[in-house]
């Protein structure tokens, strides 16, 4: 977890696109996991949560990283539209609301978050498994830069290396990456605490991607 003077409760990506610190309340949530597909996705099984279990999951993902919501500008206002946990050794990340799918959210997050990271002296970002199945969660992983290293029981784990050019803007490893401040339209991504995952992505620089991914309970 990274360690920082500043409050960072609220992280602008671009101005339709920020993270909000996990404070406590997650019950809007609770309609993310209760689609059995979500579920299906994130867990294996098409069983939805319970609202005990969508909290102690959120208990679970603040106390071993940074818990974020993930909101969206409409009509003015932010809402939130999905999650993400930051710490080093993993980034679960779901895109929860199905109308914010395919919109470039989730990569957007992910290499903003990359280069937060490496601003704060991090050399080595991982995710814990991505399924051998799971080809979009690959995709939009690999878009940021991460590689597959070790394999696991259902995929492997992946890993990248902060070792690129980072301007004032972002993140930019690879030039076709989304620069944070950049507009782009914004479709998902999570992972349970078993930790699986499951992304789906198109890669396109300024605008596409879905990702969905959670690690859970």
């Amino acid at each position: 977890m990274m360690q920082s003077g500043a409050d960072e409760r609220i992280l602008d990506i671009t101005p339709e696109l920020r993270l909000r610190r996990y404070a406590g309340e997650c019950d809007f949530a609770l309609e993310w996991y209760s689609d059995p597909e979500l579920v299906f996705l994130v867990d294996g099984v098409r069983e939805p949560y319970t609202s005990e279990k969508l909290h102690r999951m959120y208990d679970y993902l603040n106390v071993h990283g940074e818990l974020y919501f993930i909101e969206a500008k409409e009509n003015g206002e932010f809402r939130p539209v999905g999650d993400v946990t930051f710490s080093v050794q993993d980034m679960p990340i779901v895109i929860g609301e199905a109308e914010y799918r395919g919109r470039g959210i989730g990569r957007a997050v992910v290499s903003f978050l990359a280069a937060r990271a490496k601003r704060n002296g991090i050399s080595e970002l991982f995710v814990q498994e991505i399924y051998s199945w799971n080809i979009c969660s690959k995709r939009c992983f690999e878009s940021v830069g991460f590689v597959p290293y070790k394999p696991t029981e259902k995929g492997f784990s992946y890993r990248l290396e902060l070792r690129g050019s980072l301007n004032r803007k972002g993140f930019c490893r690879n030039r076709n990456m989304p620069k944070q401040g950049e507009q782009m339209q914004t479709k998902p991504f999570r992972q349970t605490f078993g930790g699986r995952v499951i992304c789906r992505a198109r890669c396109r620089k300024r605008k596409v991607n879905r990702c969905v991914r959670r690690q859970s309970v």
